[in-house]
């Protein structure tokens, strides 16, 4: 986060975003309103609707008015005053509201008021913030351009920017680069992120990984196309790409009991297969039957798996297994398998 005048009163005084006028129309009182200078520089008027009145006297606003009411009318007679400024600084772009105008406020101050007036402190409203391309920040005054300015480098040598006045229109905009994230994450919907910037630095946009995120088995969308990609894989830090979808589901959890160090559920986050249920159990232990662990998937469907196969090169034993599996190792007849086991472990160190 960002560490971030005399009365008009002449008739010919210009209104900005803000300001109070007061439109009256002569024998109508059903038209005469008061109205507000929105953000936009627009007044909203019974019958005339909306017009836009910012950088324009009250005689020019009346001629306006005039104007759009004498669609309906005879020569309507319309006076227009100006009845108070607005002490306001207005945001518009992707993010919308104001702020009051303090003396001596600046660009980077009034951004950082804004972020924090507007912020209600959740992570969907952190990630709302970050989502905004200070790079690009525009300012206009009276209706005219002051340039665009990269607060994100102001902020970081420490400049306050351009000095700001009651009515400034502040545009923000969000960062060129959009990624929408779908499921397992800790805020989904879509994040921004620079040019250059990866699909990992978008999912810390959206508050990381849950807990229990799949990190091998994550879905990206790209320009039509779908492909599992892996957390560890190249792809997922090289430069996103415009409009990108990352679809991250929950990790399996599976059941492992009977012979291993630490029985009980474990998340196959990096990998979904029988060797790393095991080896997240603790391992097998030394009387461990390897060559019969019983597989039951969440539906009753069992089946048997010879783990030690993969002593001989075979690794169809290393088979995958699916959320709400349970592994059961059973117990062997009181034959040392740590030999198996232990060219089990260079199978595993060479798998993985």
């Amino acid at each position: 986060m960002l560490c971030l005048c005399g009365a008009r009163a002449s008739a010919e005084t210009v209104v900005h975003a803000g300001d109070h006028v007061d439109v009256t129309v002569y024998n109508h009182p059903d038209l005469s309103t008061s109205a507000t200078v929105t953000s936009d520089g627009d007044i909203s008027l019974p019958v005339a609707g909306e017009l836009h009145v910012e950088g324009l006297s009250s005689n020019a606003i009346a001629q306006r008015v005039r104007d759009a009411l004498g669609r309906v009318m005879i020569s309507p007679s319309v006076l227009v005053r100006v009845t108070a400024e607005g002490r306001n600084i207005f945001f518009t772009g992707s993010r919308v509201g104001t702020i009051a105008f303090e003396p001596s406020e600046h660009l980077v101050s009034a951004i950082g008021d804004f972020f924090q007036e507007t912020s209600s402190g959740s992570r969907a409203s952190s990630a709302a913030v970050t989502a905004i391309d200070l790079r690009a920040v525009g300012l206009e005054r009276d209706g005219h351009s002051m340039g665009t300015f990269n607060v994100e480098e102001l902020g970081r040598t420490g400049e306050s920017g351009p000095t700001l006045q009651p009515g400034d229109l502040v545009t923000l905009i969000d960062k060129p680069v959009r990624v929408d994230i779908i499921g397992d994450v800790r805020t989904p919907g879509p994040v921004y992120i620079y040019p250059g910037e990866s699909l990992t630095e978008a999912v810390e946009e959206a508050g990381s990984f849950s807990p229990t995120t799949s990190l091998s088995h994550i879905v990206l969308e790209r320009a039509g196309n779908e492909r599992v990609i892996s957390s560890a894989g190249a792809e997922f830090t090289a430069p996103a790409e415009n409009g990108d979808v990352l679809t991250l589901q929950a990790a399996p959890h599976v059941n492992v009991f009977g012979m291993v160090s630490t029985p009980g559920e474990v998340i196959l986050k990096n990998d979904t297969t029988l060797l790393s249920a095991l080896y997240s159990a603790g391992g097998p232990t030394k009387w461990a039957d390897v060559k019969h662990i019983r597989i039951v998937s969440h539906d009753g469907d069992a089946r048997y798996v010879d783990l030690a196969k993969l002593v001989h090169g075979d690794l169809t034993a290393n088979v995958a297994l699916n959320d709400g599996d349970m592994i059961f190792v059973p117990e062997g007849h009181r034959l040392d398998a740590t030999p198996v086991i232990e060219t089990i472990n260079a199978a595993r160190a060479f798998l993985f």
